[in-house]
């Protein structure tokens, strides 16, 4: 697994691509598996802050159940511009359960919620972050699609798609 900043440092340009298409909106489609094994999709909220990709949950969701329970996890960018002029991106991991709360703190205030001086009540937030396997970015490029993808130990590649 990889955290996001070693992905970044090592794949900068690629890596920039991909959480561009993640930071163009907020919300985004979180694929967890269930109890019997099935997939489950949700919505989510993706957030980049100090090094890592962020999930915020509510506590008691099936999704944190599902993270909690079985950590592997899809995320989706789930473009709101149908001709993905500039692309859709999905990555693979893990979720990791962030469970110190002056972390959780920071990450809220990093974010936009509360300051230092007047920090957020963290009590009873549930973060994760995700450790990679994966990442894909599809671009349409006039008649066929680009996609670049890059997994762990084996770097970056592109194909072309007619």
């Amino acid at each position: 697994m990889t955290s996001w900043a070693r992905f970044a440092d090592d794949n900068p340009t690629f890596a920039a691509r991909v959480q561009s298409r993640f930071e163009a909106h907020l919300h985004h489609i979180l694929g967890t598996l269930r109890t019997d094994g099935s997939p489950r999709l949700s919505g989510t909220e993706a957030r980049f802050f100090d090094g890592e990709l962020w999930l915020g949950c509510m506590p008691g969701s099936v999704k944190a159940k599902d993270m909690r329970r079985d950590p592997r996890i899809a995320i989706h960018s789930a473009p709101l511009d149908v001709e993905m002029k500039d692309g859709d991106a999905k990555l693979s991991g893990q979720a990791v359960e962030v469970d110190d709360p002056d972390r959780i703190v920071a990450f809220l205030i990093g974010v936009g919620h509360g300051t230092a001086d007047d920090p957020p009540d963290a009590s009873g937030a549930l973060a994760f972050t995700v450790d990679l396997l994966s990442a894909t970015l599809t671009v349409v490029a006039g008649d066929h699609l680009e996609v670049s993808t890059w997994a762990e130990g084996r770097g970056t590649s592109t194909v072309e798609v007619s």
